[in-house]
C-alpha cells in the first residue's frame, strides 16, 4: 500500500479530468469516460463530459441514485485505465469534484481502485509482460482537510484488508487445506495485540459437541479447525457482544452429494465468508472501534471417503437439536450452525452476522452484483444497509417466512433437515436453518455466493459494509 500517497510528484505522468466545456487538447474524444495520452502534455486526459452535470445539485432518491450510478461508472472507468496506462500516475483529484460525490468519497474510491489494479496473485512461473506484478506508484492531490485525512487512513486499512481477503480466496484448495488456512488467519492477525485468537481442534469440538462440524469434516485428511477471534473495544459491562461467523469449507466436492463436473470447479472460493469475518476483525482491530466482536470462523473441506456422512444420517448439533442429512452438498450451514451456537453459548454473543457462499440459489435470485441479505430485524437491516450505502456495497434484502421454517422442520425423526429438494426459496431455506439455532438473538445473514468472486478470481465483497456498520 505504500505505492500510493498524497504528495505530488511531478515527475509522474498526470492524470486530468477535462470538460465539454475545457478546451485544453483538441485531440480528445467527446466520448464520456473516454480517455487519451498526451506526449507532449505529459498526462493522460479523461473526459467526463459537461461539467454542469457533474456540479449538479440533485434531490432525494434521484440524488442517491446518480450517485450510486457515477460511482460505479468512474470505478469501472478508471480499472481499466490504472490497468491500460503503466505508468506511475500524478492524479489531480480537484479535477474530479462533483456535487455528488464528498471529497472523502472521492479519494477513497480512488485509493479502492488504484489498490485493485496495484493486486496480483499467481502461481505462474512464467508471465508475460502485460501480466506481470505492477509496482505502479500514485499521487493524489487533494486539500487534506482532518476528513480527508481520516477517510485516507480508513481507505488504505480497508484496502489491504480486501487484498489480504483475495489472496486467501485465490489460493489454490491443494495449498490451502483447513489446517494451513487456520495457521494462516493466526499469522494474519498476529500483529494486532487487541486481537484474541484461538484455535480449537478435533478434540475441543469433539469435547464441545459439534456434531454438524465433525460431520463435513468426516472424510477429510484434514482437522477441521474453530478459530475464534476475539475483539474487546468497550469495557462497559452493559455493552453489547456481536458474533461474526464465517463459512470456511476449503473446498466442497458435495460429499456423497457429488457435484457435478462443471460446478465443481472453483469450489476453493467456498472459504470466502471466513476469510472476509478474517479480516473484517483486522480492520476492526486498527479502526479500534468501540465494539466488542467475536468472531468465529468454521474451517474444514467437505470431501468424499469411507468415513464420509451419508445422507439420511441424523446428527446431533452442539446446541442439541437433531439434523438429517437429506444433502451432503448443504455442508455451509451446518458448520455455521455450530459455530453460531458457541457464539451464543461460550461468548454470549448478542447479536450475530454470519458471511457465507452459501447459495447456488441466490445467483439466482439476486445476480452477481447484489450481496443476498436476510435479517430478523427491520430495524438492524435498515442500519447494516446504510452502512452498504455509505461505502457503495449494493444489498438486497430477501425474506424469512414461516414456510420455509416449516419446511426446515419437516423430517419425520429429527428436529430439522438440512436442505429442501423443492426448487422454490433455496436461499431462505438456508437462512432459516440457521435462524433455527440463533436462539431469540437477532440475525444477519450476508449470502456472498454470487458476490464474493468476479472472473474466477475473490473480491473481498463486504469488508467494507461490515467494517463500517461495527465502527460507527
Amino acid at each position: 500500500m505504500n505505492n500510493i500517497t498524497i504528495n505530488q510528484n511531478n515527475d509522474y505522468l498526470k492524470l486530468i479530468a477535462i470538460y465539454e466545456e475545457d478546451n485544453k487538447n483538441t485531440l480528445i474524444t467527446k466520448k464520456p469516460f473516454s480517455t487519451i495520452i498526451s506526449d507532449r502534455d505529459n498526462a493522460v486526459y479523461l473526459y467526463l463530459g459537461k461539467k454542469s452535470t457533474w456540479l449538479k445539485t440533485y434531490k432525494g432518491c434521484l440524488n442517491k441514485r446518480k450517485k450510486v450510478a457515477l460511482y460505479f461508472k468512474l470505478q469501472e472507468t478508471l480499472n481499466v485505465l490504472f490497468k491500460k496506462y503503466k505508468y506511475n500516475l500524478n492524479v489531480d483529484l480537484t479535477n474530479f469534484k462533483s456535487n455528488l460525490l464528498t471529497d472523502s468519497e472521492l479519494v477513497t474510491l480512488f485509493i479502492e481502485t488504484m489498490n485493485n489494479a496495484n493486486y496480483n496473485f499467481s502461481y505462474k512461473t512464467t508471465i508475460k509482460a502485460e501480466d506481470k506484478p505492477k509496482t505502479f506508484k500514485y499521487n493524489l492531490n487533494l486539500d487534506e482537510t482532518n476528513e480527508v485525512k481520516i477517510s485516507v487512513e480508513k481507505a488504505f486499512i480497508i484496502a489491504k484488508a480486501v487484498n489480504d481477503t483475495r489472496t486467501l480466496q485465490d489460493m489454490a484448495p491443494n495449498k490451502l487445506n483447513s489446517e494451513v488456512m487456520a495457521t494462516k488467519v493466526v499469522e494474519l492477525l498476529k500483529p494486532y495485540n487487541n486481537l484474541k485468537v484461538t484455535v480449537l481442534n478435533r478434540q475441543e469440538l469433539e469435547h464441545l459437541g459439534a456434531g454438524l462440524l465433525l460431520a463435513v469434516n468426516a472424510a477429510s485428511a484434514y482437522e477441521p479447525q474453530l478459530v475464534i477471534v476475539e475483539y474487546q473495544g468497550d469495557n462497559n459491562p452493559e455493552a453489547e457482544t456481536i458474533g461474526l461467523v464465517g463459512k470456511g469449507i476449503t473446498f466442497d466436492s458435495g460429499g456423497y452429494n457429488v457435484k457435478p463436473a462443471q460446478y465443481m470447479l472453483n469450489m476453493k472460493f467456498d472459504m470466502s465468508g471466513a476469510a472476509i469475518m478474517a479480516n473484517t476483525m483486522a480492520v476492526l482491530a486498527q479502526f479500534k472501534a468501540k465494539r466488542n466482536v467475536v468472531a468465529a470462523l468454521a474451517i474444514t473441506d467437505n470431501m468424499i471417503g469411507s468415513r464420509g456422512t451419508i445422507p439420511d444420517s441424523v446428527v446431533t448439533s452442539m446446541s442439541g437439536k437433531t439434523v438429517e442429512i437429506t444433502n451432503t452438498d448443504a455442508e455451509g450451514r451446518l458448520v455455521m450452525a455450530d459455530a453460531i451456537t458457541y457464539l451464543i453459548k461460550h461468548k454470549k454473543a448478542d447479536k450475530i452476522i454470519d458471511a457465507a457462499t452459501l447459495t447456488g440459489a441466490v445467483l439466482v435470485a439476486a445476480g452477481s452484483k447484489l450481496t443476498g441479505v436476510f435479517s430478523s430485524c427491520n430495524c438492524l437491516f435498515k442500519k447494516f444497509a446504510e452502512s452498504a450505502d455509505a461505502v457503495f456495497e449494493e444489498v438486497w434484502r430477501l425474506p424469512f417466512h414461516r414456510s420455509f421454517t416449516k419446511e426446515m422442520q419437516s423430517s419425520p425423526i429429527a428436529d430439522l433437515i438440512n436442505a429442501s429438494y423443492k426448487r422454490e426459496g433455496g436461499a431462505s431455506c438456508a437462512a432459516t436453518f440457521l435462524r433455527e439455532f440463533c436462539e431469540d438473538k437477532k440475525i444477519i445473514h450476508l449470502d456472498v455466493a454470487g458476490t464474493a468472486t468476479n472472473k474466477n478470481r475473490g473480491t473481498g465483497v463486504m469488508i467494507k459494509t461490515l467494517s463500517h456498520f461495527l465502527s460507527k
